[in-house]
Parts: structure tokens; C-alpha cells; sequence
């Protein structure tokens, strides 16, 4: 009997420790490991709003292409982690039904750390142009054209049309509705920037090949506005149009026009701005 009173008396106070350590969202100190509970209203891939009768916050859960926690609207949940601006890292998160979903440990290295720099050395392999006939060896059949100085340069940087659309395509199914820019970064990875279906701005970075989320940043936005994937997509027909090969970047510039930059056959830069309505050529510029 006195066992069961001294463990009746724990479970109690661990649970008035609990009740303790709940924190309002709009309470959050800038320091310290606390727990908030409420409702998810806005999910991106890991990365949810939670709001409570005091106010919202951006909860992140770790990169998507680490980890899939499969949080959905609507749920209510207890977070417990620490601000970091206006983010909440997550440390763990709990289902009324006692699931815990641990994300990273409060110290140390978070488990996804240097990952990504690995996937990007995953990256498609880059081919190179066939070399001429006379560097193999072998001789061109006789009356074949010359094609040693004529063929234009085999381009491995930059983005084709399918890269761009197979990008936007991920990025409508992570919540975009509108487009501020399209760019290729390097290595196989295409960064997308525009603002959220809930009015939130955001910005992306997807490893083309895969198709994985290597990088996601939301930050809240005074309204949305931007392209849409229709017209990033007839921008680069119309440049196309004027002999653009290869693309470098999509974005829109300023209120009503869109800048194109990128490469044509013989490897020099373009840039085309037009009309983001009309699509009428406004410039170009060739280096």
C-alpha cells in the first residue's frame, strides 16, 4: 500500500511538471528547451504552423528528403524544442495518443547535418561531347561534311525546359502558388523562390535528378504575389524563340516584366526581358 502511494504520488507530480512546462506560443523565450501544444493549421513538407489561443509559430521538423513525420492539418500536437527567430526547432513532437516523434536530439549535431553536401555528390553524371574523328583515330567516311568546326558546343550547365517544369511541379505539390524565381545553382540543384498558397514566402532548393527537397526557408510575407508556372513556362518558349538553349534563371523583375537569362547554341550568355502579360520582347542582350 505505501508503494502504491509513493508511486501515485510521482506519476502526479511528473504530471503537474508537464502541465508546468506547457509554454503560450506568444510566451516563447528566446532561451531554453519549453513545450507548446495546438492545432496545425499549415503544413510544408515537415515544416508546420502551429497556433494556440495566444498566437502561431513556424515549427521545423528537419528536411523532408532526411525524414518523413507525415504531420497533417488539423492535428493537434506538443512540441517541445526552442526558438530560434521566428522558428520553433522541434525536438520531439506528441500525438494526443502518446506517439512520439522525435526529431533531433536538444544538443549536438542535428542527425541530418552534412547530408545534403553527400546527395549533391549523388548528382547526374555530366557527359562530355564526343570527340572528333580525328581524336579517335578513326577517319570520317569519305564525303561525310566536316563536322569539327561546325557542331555547337554540347552545353552540361544550366537548365532545359523539362528541368524547369519537373521543378515547378514539385514545388506546386509543396504549397507554391505563385513564382518569384527560378535559378540553377550548380551541382544538379534548381532553387525556386515565390510565396505559399496561405500567403507565407518561400524558397526551395530541389536536387533536379531526385526530385528531393534539399533545402526549405518560409519567412512570413506582407502578400503574395509573383508569376505563375504557366507564364515562367511560355517565357522560356518566347526566349526559346530567339535562340536561347540553356537557362540560367527565370525571375520576374519588377512589376509586369520577366527576365530570362541563359546560354544559345554557341554558348553565349543572353538575357531577354518581356512583357509578363503579353510576352512582347522589351530587350535583348548577347555577350
Amino acid at each position: 500500500m505505501h508503494k502504491r502511494f509513493i508511486i501515485a504520488i510521482g506519476v502526479a507530480t511528473l504530471l503537474s511538471a508537464v502541465a508546468l512546462a506547457q509554454t503560450d506560443i506568444d510566451e516563447i523565450a528566446t532561451e531554453g528547451t519549453v513545450t507548446i501544444s495546438g492545432e496545425v493549421t499549415s503544413v510544408w513538407g515537415n515544416d508546420f504552423v502551429l497556433r494556440d489561443d495566444s498566437a502561431d509559430i513556424l515549427v521545423e521538423a528537419g528536411p523532408s528528403w532526411y525524414h518523413e513525420i507525415g504531420i497533417e492539418t488539423g492535428e493537434k500536437l506538443a512540441v517541445t524544442g526552442q526558438q530560434s527567430g521566428e522558428r520553433f526547432n522541434a525536438f520531439t513532437i506528441e500525438r494526443p495518443n502518446g506517439q512520439v516523434i522525435r526529431v533531433r536530439p536538444e544538443s549536438g549535431q542535428a542527425p541530418w547535418a552534412g547530408r545534403r553536401e553527400a546527395l549533391q555528390a549523388e548528382g547526374p553524371a555530366r557527359t562530355s561531347p564526343a570527340p572528333p574523328a580525328a581524336e579517335t583515330g578513326q577517319a570520317a567516311p569519305e564525303g561525310a561534311p566536316d563536322r569539327t568546326q561546325t557542331a555547337p558546343p554540347q552545353h552540361t550547365h544550366g537548365m532545359s525546359r523539362e528541368d524547369v517544369e519537373r521543378a515547378l511541379s514539385i514545388a506546386l505539390d509543396y504549397g507554391f502558388a505563385s513564382f518569384d524565381e527560378v535559378e540553377y545553382e550548380g551541382d544538379g540543384i534548381i532553387e525556386v523562390e515565390g510565396w505559399l498558397d496561405d500567403g507565407w514566402e518561400a524558397e526551395i532548393e530541389i536536387h533536379i535528378s531526385s526530385g528531393e527537397i534539399v533545402k526549405e526557408k518560409r519567412e512570413r510575407s506582407s502578400g503574395a504575389r509573383g508569376l505563375s508556372a504557366e507564364q515562367i513556362l511560355r517565357s522560356m518558349d518566347v526566349a526559346a524563340s530567339e535562340g536561347m538553349v540553356r537557362f540560367h534563371e527565370i525571375e520576374m523583375d519588377g512589376s509586369n516584366e520577366i527576365e530570362v537569362e541563359g546560354w544559345d547554341a554557341s554558348g553565349r550568355e543572353m538575357e531577354i526581358d518581356m512583357d509578363a502579360q503579353s510576352f512582347r520582347i522589351l530587350k535583348i542582350d548577347i555577350d
